[in-house]
């Protein structure tokens, strides 16, 4: 779901972008242009999109969050069959998160698809009191605004930190803080910086995945 910026005013009164969010834009929009699927790549979406069911229809199976790796299996013209691996906090649950007992938000599911997706018990987790599972989710995406994921998306994001945190305060590196901290630092920040949900779930997303948590 595409949101739009809010807009910062100036002196003047004239609208104005977020410190980075123009090049960051124009970066984006220059690696989709590059990418072209193939089985095998790993992409990832700049915003949250919908995974499907099937390469027709809209039979939705839940919503993709932005920067998650994906696997490409298939190439059906403008339609790309993909695998997702990840982990259920316990059977049934509607979040699928990249790492086990770390909630790094890669899938919202459906209630529908959250019933019928079975993983693999991966036993209990003390730090987080819970029975984490890993599962693997299959569907389609358009193939339309995907990225390679990996270092170019990544750095991009970086300079994003660089260019927003550090116009009104010392940047820290994501590993400061857990990775479960990070959504709650970020999202007290968010409304003083006006960065749009898209951008800023990147931003936690590379936060996250750089975090201070063992196995990081």
């Amino acid at each position: 779901m595409a949101m739009a910026v809010l807009a910062l005013v100036g002196p003047a009164g004239r609208a104005q972008a977020p410190p980075g969010t123009d090049d960051f834009g124009r970066e984006l929009a220059a690696q989709a242009a590059a990418t072209r699927p193939r089985p095998g790549m790993l992409l990832a979406p700049t915003r949250h999109v919908p995974l499907r069911g099937g390469r027709t229809g809209d039979d939705a199976l839940g919503t993709l969050s932005p920067g998650t790796a994906v696997r490409v299996l298939a190439v059906r013209g403008s339609r790309l069959r993909v695998r997702l691996d990840g982990w259920q906090p316990e059977p049934g649950a509607r979040p699928v998160y990249a790492r086990r007992g770390v909630r790094i938000l890669s899938l919202i599911l459906t209630p529908e698809a959250a019933g019928q997706v079975h993983g693999k018990p991966a036993g209990h987790d003390a730090a987080t009191g819970t029975d984490w599972q890993a599962v693997r989710v299959t569907g389609w995406l358009d193939a339309g605004g995907l990225v390679v994921a990996g270092n170019r998306l990544w750095q991009a994001v970086a300079e994003l930190n660089t260019a927003w945190c550090g116009s009104c305060h010392s940047v820290k590196p994501p590993g400061s803080l857990p990775a479960n901290r990070w959504a709650g630092s970020l999202t007290s920040g968010r409304h003083r910086s006006m960065l749009d949900e898209e951008r800023t779930a990147l931003l936690l997303r590379w936060l996250q995945l750089g975090a201070s948590d063992p196995g990081n």
